[in-house]
């Protein structure tokens, strides 16, 4: 069916225990990889796994309850041993969710790497923004691709701030901290560890800067699309700087994960439009 996540196309549904997929594939280089699933799902339980050429080499992956057969996660395990050559990959749906359902699955990605975990506390400068409060765009996660971020093109554009691929810029923009990711793609996310000190709703001042219409972004909490999509106004330059807000966002007391999820792209350009702080209050 026609799916409603970032880049549209199509997704596999109403699936069931029992089922399974298989794929061709031809791997490269040897090494550890990290296996990535697009899913939707509603309910928990439900679970699935991934066999290469027979052998399962990922044990059972949980499928979370996403909020909406069309609300999507991406989901990863990482220690994934391939050998360079011509393999079968076989997605197996082993259990169903409570309510009846394995998950709907977008795409599927092997991107090669370390199996080492991310550190128990991934939070960049090794302490979690305290909410409310202010978290600074360029301050994401540490753990590098596919763990705190995921980013269209590799190294820092900007060149600012941090190595890695995350495009960083700086700006005299007073608000801002001195810098901003900038230079947005469709797809590409930023994590945030945080720690929220009071449970109740809040409301989300977003500091963006864009040139072009139609570019849309979502905030989750946990894997949980909590602002739906946002859009980027047209500010007038890629440093000149607007601040929206997106309110009634629940959050509950303790350790969280907050997502940036670029969602659509501008119609006269390909930017989603550059971010400096995302501010709880």
């Amino acid at each position: 069916e026609p799916a409603a996540d970032s880049g549209g196309g199509y997704n596999l549904s109403k699936t069931r225990a029992g089922e399974w997929l298989r794929y061709t594939v031809n791997v490269a280089t040897s090494g550890t990889y990290t296996f990535e699933a697009r899913v939707a799902n509603m309910g928990t339980g439900a679970t699935f796994r991934v066999e290469v050429d027979g052998v399962d080499r990922t044990g059972p992956i949980t499928v979370p309850d996403t909020g909406g057969w069309q609300t999507y996660q991406t989901v990863s395990k990482s220690g994934v041993q391939l050998s360079a050559g011509q393999h079968v990959v076989r997605v197996v749906l082993a259990t169903v969710s409570t309510q009846n359902g394995a998950g709907n699955f977008n795409w599927f990605r092997f991107t090669q790497g370390s199996s080492t975990p991310p550190p128990p506390n991934p939070a960049f400068g090794g302490t979690p923004v305290a909410l409310p409060g202010i978290v600074q765009a360029e301050n994401f996660d540490v753990g590098g691709s596919g763990v705190s971020y995921v980013d269209a093109d590799s190294g820092n554009r900007g060149g600012f701030y941090r190595t890695g691929d995350v495009d960083i810029d700086a700006t005299a923009d007073p608000n801002n901290a001195g810098y901003y990711v900038g230079w947005t793609r469709v797809g590409e996310w930023l994590a945030y560890t945080v720690n929220v000190t009071q449970t109740r709703t809040y409301s989300i001042a977003i500091r963006v800067a864009n040139v072009g219409s139609g570019a849309t972004f979502r905030i989750l909490v946990d894997g949980v699309d909590r602002s739906g999509p946002v859009s980027v106004p047209n500010t007038g330059g890629w440093d000149s700087w607007q601040t929206i807000t997106v309110s009634g966002v629940p959050l509950t007391q303790g350790q969280r994960t907050i997502r940036l999820e670029m969602l659509t792209r501008n119609a006269e350009n390909s930017g989603v439009g550059n971010f400096g702080y995302l501010q709880f209050q």
